[in-house]
């Protein structure tokens, strides 16, 4: 008995229009924050980081990881927030 096997549907990602991936690759980018200090008299120092790639989406191609990163280039930030204790405490 022969075995036949079913022609999958490929979505051709990269055919689709530069703008329309970079708005993908915008809704896979994290966004992170850790405190790393905290307490009632010392404050917070809290680091937050908007638009940092995902590294395991560099592992999908080269092209992808290529316009990936770029794109995580132009949106990433970092932002350091200082939170001021309580002085009452």
């Amino acid at each position: 008995m022969a075995s036949t096997v079913a022609a999958k549907e490929v979505f051709e990602f990269f055919g689709l229009a530069r703008e329309l991936r970079d708005q993908i690759y915008d809704e896979t980018l994290l966004h992170l924050s850790r405190t790393f200090i905290k307490g009632k008299r010392t404050g917070s120092l809290v680091v937050s980081a908007h638009g940092t790639p995902a590294t395991g989406l560099a592992l999908v191609s080269r092209q992808f990881k290529e316009e990936y990163y770029a794109r995580s280039a132009v949106a990433t930030s970092i932002t350091i927030d200082d939170i001021i204790g309580d002085a009452g405490a």
